[in-house]
């Protein structure tokens, strides 16, 4: 955890859920250590191990808390940076970032590319993890056509985050949540039509535009039909979202681009 209130401190720390998720600070880090993590399940509970690698410091701490309950996900997250629940703030300055001795059970986990997502930040700065390699990965800068993509399509996304969460969950979205997303399609045509895409990549490219040339069209349609209607015609909405997601993973993957959800 980076921690920007009264001074740059960054920590190593634990949380559950009799914690309220609320961070347990326990060992001090700095930028560029090298750090690990461990986490094993005794009679008694877990115990988690944390080491700076870089400083020597260490410190285990013992819960109790899901030592009767079974786990199937294992997983890394940068998380959103806030200043309140609601307020959030931008990213920090990211190097690249390795991981590496992964193990799961004792052994060696097999992730998918398919199970990754990419780091996107409001300042044009966007990361891609690097496919596993035995034990270990990378999260590294996009460059090339892979961060062209990324950078024409960030406002587009965040535009229509809203609009999506609210279809798929059979909720419909209000005019204003309805525009918000058509501008953001409007936004995002342009930029991708203005780029050269390399050759293993226009043709998909070309189908990605002109699928988001018609869900402009189409939520256009959508926002003029009566109140009724439109409610009973979401389904059909949410339908062409997910047709319209498929497409875009078969660019993402043309770019090297692990799919939006992972």
């Amino acid at each position: 955890m980076e921690n920007r209130l009264g001074g740059d401190r960054y920590y190593g720390f634990w949380s559950d859920v009799p914690k309220g998720f609320r961070p347990q600070f326990e060992i001090k880090v700095a930028p560029g250590d090298k750090v690990e993590a461990r986490m094993d399940l005794q009679p008694s509970g877990w115990a988690v191990t944390l080491d700076d690698l870089t400083s020597n410091t260490s410190r285990t701490i013992h819960t109790r808390y899901g030592s009767k309950d079974d786990f199937n996900t294992c997983e890394w997250l940068q998380e959103n940076p806030v200043y309140s629940q609601f307020v959030h703030t931008n990213y920090p300055t990211l190097s690249t970032v390795a991981f590496e001795a992964m193990t799961l059970n004792h052994r060696t986990p097999r992730f998918k590319y398919q199970e990754a997502q990419t780091l996107s930040t409001q300042n044009d700065t966007f990361f891609v993890p690097t496919h596993v390699r035995h034990d270990e990965f990378s999260l590294v800068a996009a460059r090339g056509s892979a961060l062209a993509f990324l950078d024409d399509v960030y406002i587009e996304d965040e535009l229509g985050a809203e609009f999506f969460e609210s279809a798929t969950q059979g909720i419909e979205p209000g005019n204003i949540t309805t525009n918000t997303y058509i501008a953001g399609l409007a936004f995002e045509l342009p930029l991708l039509q203005s780029q050269s895409w390399p050759t293993h990549v226009a043709r998909p490219m070309k189908r990605y535009i002109a699928n988001q040339q018609h869900l402009e069209s189409y939520m256009e349609h959508w926002l003029q039909e009566p109140a009724g209607e439109r409610l009973g015609n979401l389904a059909n909405v949410v339908k062409e979202l997910l047709q319209a997601d498929d497409v875009t993973d078969r660019v993402r993957s043309h770019l090297g681009l692990p799919p939006i959800y992972g």
